[in-house]
């Protein structure tokens, strides 16, 4: 995407491990004309399941990303029996 002019990427100046992704000027545009079809996309992915479904779910895999997250910043290790 930094190739093709659609974002930059700099380093962040308070944590250098950490990069800083911005949209370019060319894909602001590009955002504007397609951000419609994820959307879309969502309308028909949740047809027919009710908003508190929706929302668990959501929740859920919130909770788990958060899991993952805090687990890699500790960079705790997988271990080698999974129980």
């Amino acid at each position: 995407m930094v190739k093709e002019g659609l974002v930059t990427r700099e380093r962040d100046k308070d944590d250098r491990r950490k990069f800083c992704i911005s949209l370019t000027e060319h894909g602001r545009a590009l955002e504007a004309e397609l951000m419609h079809y994820p959307a879309y996309i969502n309308r028909v992915a949740q047809e027919g399941i009710d908003q508190a479904d929706v929302d668990l779910c959501l929740s859920v895999l919130s909770r788990m990303s958060d899991n993952l997250a805090t687990a890699f910043e500790k960079q705790e290790r997988v271990p080698d029996v999974i129980e």
